[in-house]
């Protein structure tokens, strides 16, 4: 799929972003877990609240989340 920035919403576009720091091992592990925590938000209660503050935060919160703060 060509990267279509228009078409995301803003915590997509902020992943997109941050993997596009990466290569290699680097970029697939993180690419991995943010997979699980796109998918564990879409699935739990939480979804709503922690969609609006990835949305808000950016990379901020992907930085945080990954570094496992």
């Amino acid at each position: 799929m060509p990267f279509q920035p228009d078409q995301m919403r803003p915590g997509q576009l902020a992943a997109v972003s941050y993997l596009a720091r990466y290569s290699g091992h680097t970029h697939s592990l993180y690419a991995y877990q943010l997979r699980r925590w796109f998918g564990w938000c879409e699935a739990s209660e939480h979804y709503d609240r922690a969609r609006g503050n990835l949305d808000r935060h950016g990379v901020h919160f992907l930085t945080a989340y990954v570094a496992g703060v």
